[in-house]
């Protein structure tokens, strides 16, 4: 699979954008969802948003995955500056890991100022089949070494840290709007300024696997 955009909320976004369905949608189920020809999804319990009956929502994930337009798992992670209780993130974060390993699809994680328990929960799990991207990366270039040397991806928004962008080898770099006004278009132009890359170059489309 290639994404121009590999993480957005935008229900519209235009093709070659994987589009990240929001918690009211996921209750709805599957079957009760306007599939968009030719859209590809990603469904996940974002750490904002883990109700206090999350795991029957971890269950309703694997419905989900079941369907062929849903193509990864996530957003999923751990925030430590937002209002959810930190433990109940841990619980649902920790259920869903086994969802990526058995569906084989992408990750896309979220991870504020939780490191120190994203990561060790990751190499706990082990070897993933598919891809894991951290989406939204404003870290710094020590940080995106240390993420990008041991195999994830990093996806970049409109907010970024150009030193960052500029170490992260393009096989590791995807381009994101999140939950931004900015379009795709908007994101590259940012990024290829910070890289000093020419404009008229094709944008780039990541493997996501």
């Amino acid at each position: 699979m290639k994404f121009r955009d590999i993480h957005t909320h935008n229900l519209q976004a235009p093709p070659g954008s994987l589009i990240s369905l929001p918690l009211e949608v996921l209750l709805q189920g599957p079957q009760a969802f306007a599939w968009r020809q030719g859209a590809a999804y990603s469904v996940g319990l974002h750490p904002w948003f883990v109700p206090e009956e999350w795991p029957a929502v971890v269950d309703a994930l694997s419905d989900w995955l079941r369907w062929p337009q849903v193509v990864a798992l996530g957003e999923c992670g751990l925030d430590r500056l937002c209002a959810t209780p930190y433990d109940r993130q841990l619980l649902a974060f920790r259920a869903q890991l086994p969802l990526a390993r058995r569906q084989a699809v992408p990750l896309v994680l979220h991870c504020v100022r939780a490191w120190d328990d994203v990561l060790p929960l990751l190499r706990r799990e082990g070897p993933l089949p598919s891809d894991v991207v951290f989406h939204g990366f404003r870290g710094k270039p020590q940080q995106a070494r240390q993420l990008f040397s041991k195999g994830y991806g990093l996806s970049f928004g409109p907010r970024f840290n150009a030193a960052s962008l500029r170490l992260c080898p393009p096989a590791r770099r995807y381009a994101e709007t999140d939950d931004s006004a900015f379009s795709i278009a908007q994101v590259e132009v940012l990024h290829r300024q910070a890289l000093g890359e020419a404009f008229g170059a094709c944008p780039p489309q990541n493997d996501f696997r």
